[in-house]
């Protein structure tokens, strides 16, 4: 397989932009991708005479599942239609066909994951600044994002597109009780938006691990694989500060209360999440009323995504986020 992806990246030098006489003594390791034997498998690809990698390839080891690949080329190549957000884009990017698989190669980032800079002291005192500054590292890049690009549905097309599936995921879990909550607040949602609802591209996973800084300090997205043209502001926002709390080494031991204390309390870290909200609102325009009402669906995406990737358990964890938070929207910190 190696040997097959080497000669295909040799045969297309031009479109991969690789520079004057790399590409023909190659070196591959393999990260990331999955642990079992379905799934995808990545490789970084590498000059010999270069210690930085050039190129990142995916592809998946079941052939039906080769449009997620395509699915993800789309998408980047949409975005990058909008010369604003080329620069924060792992560009270029080509999707082709290996021995009856899709490949996707696309330029390598160099630098470092903002995950990286999260300390392993359980102190909040000596991250408070690393913390503020990749809070709004993050924010640098969704603001642009939803701002240049957005959707105008009809409240039909919003509704059939938006609201009605997150009340069918939802049947499949949790009580009568809260589905109705979920249901008064998508119509509270509705509400808010008025007759001209709008939609914003959504990353999916944007977390620390798929932000990279590179050597000019310019942030780079990667890993499109759940993205969506059609989602809702805010989402990806909620979703970045949840799972950076997430991945905190600080108490309490239970991840999940890690999650739940700063959205519902008045602590140092309420107080910069309160303060990022304000911030999207501001360069935005979309209100904090709005972000208020959205803020369990962010909960609620990704137990839908984990739940297409991974099946229900993994999908609870998330759901039971949602279910806290839909029962205790007047505790927010914003």
């Amino acid at each position: 397989m190696i040997h097959t992806i080497a000669h295909y990246i040799n045969g297309h030098r031009k479109e991969l932009d690789l520079p004057s006489g790399a590409g023909s003594d190659l070196a591959f390791f393999k990260v990331g991708g999955n642990p079992w034997g379905k799934g995808r498998i990545n490789f970084l690809v590498f000059d010999k005479e270069q210690s930085e990698p050039l190129l990142f390839v995916k592809s998946m080891r079941e052939k039906d599942r080769d449009e997620s690949l395509r699915h993800e080329y789309i998408m980047i190549n949409n975005l990058a239609s909008y010369r604003e957000l080329v620069p924060y884009l792992p560009l270029p990017v080509h999707l082709g066909s290996l021995a009856g698989h899709d490949i996707m190669i696309q330029k390598a980032c160099h630098g470092e994951r903002i995950l990286a800079s999260l300390s392993r002291s359980p102190i909040l005192h000596f991250q408070k600044q690393t913390m503020a500054n990749n809070f709004s590292r993050s924010l640098e890049f969704i603001t642009k994002l939803h701002t240049s690009v957005r959707n105008e549905p009809s409240s039909a097309e919003f509704r059939r597109g938006i609201i009605d599936p997150f009340l069918s995921f939802y049947d499949g879990f949790g009580s009568d009780q809260n589905r109705t909550a979920l249901a008064r607040l998508l119509e509270e949602i509705s509400t808010i938006m008025g007759g001209s609802p709008i939609t914003t591209p959504m990353h999916g996973d944007y977390s620390a691990t798929n932000i990279f800084i590179d050597l000019d300090n310019q942030i780079k997205i990667i890993d499109w694989e759940t993205a969506a043209e059609k989602g809702l502001p805010f989402l990806d926002l909620f979703y970045f500060m949840s799972k950076y709390i997430h991945n905190l080494k600080i108490p309490p031991r239970d991840r999940w209360q890690r999650v739940i204390r700063p959205y519902f309390g008045n602590t140092w870290l309420s107080g910069l999440i309160g303060e990022t909200v304000r911030e999207y609102c501001q360069k935005t325009g979309f209100s904090i009323e709005l972000g208020r009402a959205l803020f369990p669906l962010h909960f609620l995406n990704k137990a839908r995504i984990k739940y297409s990737m991974r099946g229900k358990e993994p999908a609870q964890l998330w759901m039971n986020l949602f279910e806290y938070s839909i029962n205790n929207l007047d505790k927010l910190c914003f």
